[in-house]
């Protein structure tokens, strides 16, 4: 016969399992999140690290081309995009976005479909020091304007493919 003790603990063993195999079941990915959870703390830690040492994106970014100018970078649909070419074409967003006068500081709206060109907009403003708001392509109407004024952005771009557009007006 069973003592009471062990009856106590097989008790709260099942219970343990079964609250487990509920949470499974009605959560299936759950150990995804904190598995999720675990590497973004670490990610975190490294980028705080990193904002520390005054090491940001672009400076690893430029590092890397520096290192690896040949090598690809972005590999989008047949085309493949090397360091370089992807850094060039930062660079030309960079001049583009000093001849606007934007300035340290200040926020730019990008408005990109999930192709080469947002990353070296980004990177290109990020050169400047310029702040980025990232606006999903699909919006339009009343929650795009809200969104550019709730970022303050002094400059809306929008791109397709390679074509970049400025758009300047007061929302």
């Amino acid at each position: 016969m069973a003592s009471k003790r062990n009856k106590i603990l097989l008790g709260a063993a099942g219970t343990v399992g079964a609250g487990i195999i509920s949470w499974r079941a009605l959560f299936p990915w759950i150990g995804h999140d904190l598995t999720m959870r675990k590497h973004g703390g670490k990610v975190r830690k490294v980028g705080q690290k990193d904002i520390e040492e005054g090491r940001y994106l672009i400076n690893m970014f430029e590092e890397a081309v520096a290192k690896y100018p040949k090598k690809p970078f972005v590999i989008f649909e047949d085309r493949v995009y090397s360091y370089e070419f992807m850094n060039d074409q930062a660079n030309r967003v960079a001049n583009i976005a000093a001849k606007w006068g934007l300035k340290l500081g200040e926020c730019v709206a990008i408005m990109i479909e999930n192709e080469p060109s947002f990353i070296w907009t980004f990177l290109g403003l990020q050169k400047l020091g310029i702040a980025v708001a990232f606006i999903n392509y699909n919006i339009n109407g009343q929650p795009l304007v809200h969104t550019i004024r709730a970022c303050e952005a002094k400059v809306l771009i929008v791109g397709s493919g390679n074509i970049l557009f400025q758009i300047c007006s007061t929302f």
